[in-house]
């Protein structure tokens, strides 16, 4: 029985890359987390002042509404959350994922993706807002991860 899941947040395909080589590597099939309403380009443009993404980084109690998720976490108790940095933190809809689910007493790996930020930020941030996560590593993955890296890097864990 596979004992890993993998749950991804992705806008712009990045981060689903990395979550289909984790999904690979791990021989499950990854769940994309997804906002019910999507995220348009302008949305996304963090040049301007009024998009979607900076109203919501902006705000620490922002929470976009989220598809439905069939989870089943029984029997899973290693958990692959990966998502796109946003301003070195994770978006929003990690929030509300994470107000969803219940994953205290769970093994929590993060990855993430970003094109200039640190993931350091991000941990933080979880760690402090969310004590009851038991994050065992975060990793940021370039966009030209191959599967041999991801598979060196969950043989290190």
């Amino acid at each position: 029985m596979n004992d890993r899941l993998v749950i991804y947040f992705s806008q712009t395909k990045r981060t689903e890359k990395i979550a289909n080589l984790i999904g690979q590597a791990c021989k499950t099939s990854p769940y994309p987390i997804q906002v019910t309403v999507p995220y348009s380009s302008k949305d996304l443009d963090w040049t301007l002042p009024n998009s979607r993404a900076n109203q919501e980084m902006e705000n620490p109690t922002a929470r976009p509404d989220l598809k439905p998720l069939k989870l089943e976490l029984t029997g899973k108790p290693k958990i692959f959350l990966g998502y796109p940095l946003w301003w070195s933190q994770a978006p929003r809809a990690i929030n509300t994922f994470l107000d969803t689910y219940d994953l205290s007493g769970y093994k929590l790996y993060l990855f993430c993706t970003s094109g200039s930020s640190s993931i350091d930020k991000s941990v933080r941030e979880l760690s402090k807002t969310y004590p009851q996560l038991n994050i065992q590593a975060a990793h940021l993955f370039a966009n030209d991860t191959t599967l041999a890296q991801i598979e060196t890097w969950l043989k290190s864990l």
